[in-house]
């Protein structure tokens, strides 16, 4: 209703409702991971972001936010970019 305080659940409907007309799949929980992996790549710990998505356990956090080696050498590089002199191989 206009003129009523926004909830989760209001929220959530008018978004919903945005991303069908807009045709795309959207939803706030996908938000929320964006801004996740966000952080991150900007270089935040992981236990900072956890206390920020107020997850419980750091395991949440990784498993939500599905970082793999190739994110983690991003954030490193940024954050160290002359420590590496040549290119690293993944595993």
């Amino acid at each position: 209703m206009y003129g009523e305080p926004l909830t989760y659940d209001g929220l959530r409907v008018d978004v919903y409702q945005l991303s069908k007309r807009a045709g795309v799949h959207f939803s706030p929980h996908m938000a929320r991971r964006f801004y996740a992996r966000f952080l991150y790549q900007q270089g935040y710990d992981l236990e900072v972001i956890r206390l920020i998505l107020g997850h419980e356990k750091l395991d949440t956090t990784k498993r939500y936010m599905q970082v793999d080696q190739k994110d983690a050498l991003e954030v490193f590089r940024k954050k160290q970019p002359d420590f590496f002199l040549a290119e690293v191989k993944l595993l």
